[in-house]
């Protein structure tokens, strides 16, 4: 039976119908957003699974569809939270060394930003945690597959040269000084 280089590296014994779906899982953002994916409840505070709004839907099926996406959008509808997910999902289940990165313009934002990655990642179950090379207040990296998610500050001048990424979530993005160097 193939399986995915990340179930391998799991290191666990599921069945053969439980690999079936962990692949169809791992290749299917919605499936693996809406089956793993936990987030704080703005109400209760408690972590509860992520089920997609209508916008968030849309947005999802544009990720997956184009390579660069500028969105307009009112506050509080969850496109940060998606785009959180979505990266997550994207560097979890790559075999290559990827880099997902948000970059904002204030430390209270990319803290939020950072924390909704830090609560999909502890909120994992156990057997699905992968080992990390890295992880502390700005990134995670896995140990297997090098891949990582980031946090930056777009006030740092010439801070994007010679990077390579595979995901870049602008956050705020008029409110960048050096838009041009991003």
């Amino acid at each position: 039976m193939s399986q995915h280089p990340i179930l391998k590296s799991l290191r666990v014994k599921l069945s053969k119908e439980a690999y079936v779906n962990a692949e169809r899982m791992f290749a299917d953002a919605k499936l693996f957003i809406e089956t793993v994916v936990k987030i704080k409840d703005k109400k209760t505070k408690r972590l509860i699974p992520f089920k997609l709004n209508e916008e968030q839907e849309e947005l999802l099926r544009a990720l997956l569809t184009y390579n660069r996406i500028i969105i307009y959008k009112s506050r509080q509808i969850g496109i940060s939270t998606l785009l959180r997910a979505y990266a997550f999902w994207k560097s979890y289940t790559s075999v290559h060394p990827i880099h997902c990165i948000v970059m904002g313009t204030h430390s209270a934002n990319l803290r939020t930003m950072w924390g909704i990655t830090k609560t999909i990642h502890d909120g994992l179950p156990t057997f699905l945690q992968r080992k990390l090379s890295k992880y502390n207040e700005s990134e995670l990296i896995y140990e297997d597959t090098k891949a990582m998610l980031s946090v930056w500050t777009a006030g740092s001048r010439f801070g994007t040269r010679g990077t390579e990424a595979s995901f870049v979530h602008l956050t705020e993005f008029a409110f960048y000084e050096n838009q041009s160097e991003v």
